[in-house]
């Protein structure tokens, strides 16, 4: 039933996925404070905020470009 939905849909061509390309960024550095050394983390997820439809995801068919937009990561660790 499902694969009759999909090779219906679309006007008979069934769901054809765009390509696109994802842009991660990170960096990381340490920091010696006093005694101990502080880790810092920064990661950057989609940099370019590129609109896309994961082709795993279910919703796929339901929104245009669902997407994620980015994400901005900022980590920091010690040891105590």
């Amino acid at each position: 039933m499902e694969q009759q939905f999909y090779a219906d849909a679309f006007g008979g061509v069934g769901y054809q996925s765009t390509s696109y390309t994802l842009v991660n960024v990170g960096a990381g550095f340490e920091l010696p404070v006093g005694t101990r050394t502080v880790k810092l983390d920064f990661s950057l997820q989609n940099a370019f905020n590129r609109a896309y439809a994961d082709y795993l995801n279910r919703i796929k068919t339901n929104a245009l470009n669902p997407g994620q937009g980015r994400t901005l990561l900022a980590r920091v660790t010690t040891e105590f």
